[in-house]
């Protein structure tokens, strides 16, 4: 099925949405955003401790929850753009600029730059072109109809409100991913408000902001490392690698959106330690949280980024390291606070868990017959030409370098994106679906996820190779 024509009333709602919560993320991080960067980190901010909060009004204000999100969201957006109007007018604001013109000079950035535009562009049209795949529509679109309709968080989907369609043959247990985080669906649902009805096509708006995001991170996150060019080069590889841009990222799936909060994490940590750019140390507890919000895989991505933290602290040595406890107690317990909210979410909850487990004798015997079989399996999909050329290749190359050669941050990277694997795989042995089946309709999903940290060490890697060493240029004023 297709969308025959764009629907700009919901692409202006969802920019209005986006915007406001890049207003809300301002005040969070407490400056002005002049910068398409800026801009970037606001709204991820903004689109997090929105959907922090969202629970607890939930709980508070019950169906007037979305009301007052949204229209707390759109007063935010009013007001502060009339103080950046009338600033603007007394001279004592600068106007938004994009990167230094210095970024793109000579011809191998200008084309990079075409590139990753050009992907933006095949991104938002298909976008609109293809309506939802099943998850995208069962799962995420689903939930945000339901939100639109009962105005608050809900401790089951559909039951007992729709006990016809739960009936319906193929429905697949909607009560089991009634506890999927709410950040996708939520804004699809702000969305609908804005725009004064639920349309299901219409939803697909949300979209390309999260995929305009996870470039634009993916690039600022590169700058630390490397020079402008290979930088864009990173951002191209990613919007270039068929799985991220095409397929079923198109469908309304949240995974795509999940590599975004990735990407801005990665940029926000690789900054947080620069003194001379504070809105960063500022911003990474929020993403950090965010992470937990977009996809059930969300809870282990922050588990495993907290853990890569710990290991560059640790790496300092013992003193250091709790001197950098004590200086980021504010963040850290921010942090806990976030995944303390998304556990109690899970337990008000309560869904069935029918998928893995339970971990018994029987669940490990079994895990034990599937040793190599597993592996096998991902190894096709990780290695598909179709999806992914040879960017999983590079970054198994890249590997080594980084350890060989590579700081404390580089290792950690690289050992997250490793562990992330990892645990990617094991999950896998404690399934109760057909395996085969299971890791046809989500590995090449869960790996979009990470396909930021990943172009991110593939490109620090190149960096070592051409150049000896990495770039020494911190670039986040750009």
């Amino acid at each position: 099925m297709e969308l025959r024509f764009l629907r700009p009333l919901a692409a202006v709602a969802a920019l209005v949405i986006a915007y406001s919560m890049a207003t809300l993320g301002e005040a969070v991080l407490g400056r002005w955003s002049r910068t398409v960067l800026e801009w970037n980190l606001s709204f991820l901010v903004g689109l997090s401790l929105t959907s922090t909060i969202f629970f607890p009004l939930s709980l508070v204000l019950h169906g007037n929850a979305l009301n007052v999100t949204a229209g707390g969201l759109v007063f935010t957006g009013l007001f502060s753009g009339v103080r950046r109007v009338f600033k603007m007018r007394k001279g004592s604001a600068r106007r938004t600029a994009a990167l230094r013109g210095s970024t793109f000079a000579g011809f191998v950035p200008k084309v990079l730059l075409a590139l990753v535009v050009l992907a933006v562009v095949q991104f938002t049209v298909e976008n609109y072109r293809i309506i939802y795949y099943w998850d995208g529509y069962q799962i995420w679109a689903t939930k945000a109809m339901v939100l639109d309709t009962r105005g608050a968080l809900t401790q089951e989907l559909l039951t007992p409100h729709e006990p016809d369609l739960v009936s319906f043959p193929g429905c697949c247990d909607p009560e089991r991913v009634a506890a999927y985080p709410q950040t996708v669906p939520l804004f699809e649902a702000l969305v609908a408000k804005v725009e004064g009805r639920f349309n299901w096509e219409a939803m697909k708006a949300v979209f390309p902001f999260f995929y305009v995001s996870m470039l634009i991170s993916t690039f600022q996150a590169a700058r630390v490392f490397v020079p402008p060019a290979a930088a864009l080069g990173a951002c191209a590889i990613l919007a270039l690698t068929p799985a991220v841009s095409t397929g079923l990222v198109l469908g309304g799936y949240a995974d795509m959106p999940q590599a975004a909060l990735v990407a801005g994490a990665l940029a926000a940590l690789f900054y947080a330690g620069d003194s001379r750019l504070p809105t960063y140390r500022r911003a990474a507890p929020w993403l950090l949280g965010g992470m937990l919000l977009v996809k059930s895989e969300g809870e282990i991505l922050f588990g495993v980024a907290c853990a890569a933290i710990l290991m560059v602290w640790a790496s300092r040595g013992t003193r250091e390291m709790a001197a950098s406890v004590r200086q980021n107690a504010g963040a850290i317990g921010l942090v806990a606070a976030c995944a303390v909210l998304r556990r109690a979410y899970l337990a008000w909850m309560v869904t069935p868990g029918t998928v893995y487990g339970p971990f018994d004798k029987a669940h490990f015997a079994l895990a034990l017959q599937r040793l190599w079989l597993i592996p096998s399996i991902c190894a096709h999909f990780m290695f598909s030409q179709p999806d992914w050329g040879i960017f999983w290749a590079v970054f198994a190359v890249a590997l080594p370098v980084l350890f060989w050669k590579g700081g404390a941050r580089e290792r950690a990277l690289a050992c997250a994106v490793v562990a992330m694997i990892a645990m990617d795989h094991i999950i896998f042995y404690f399934s109760n679906k057909d395996i085969a089946v299971l890791i046809e309709q989500s590995y090449t999903r869960l790996l979009v996820q990470l396909a930021p940290a990943a172009v991110l060490v593939s490109i620090i890697g190149y960096q070592y190779v051409v150049a000896g060493k990495l770039n020494a240029e911190q670039a986040g004023a750009e």
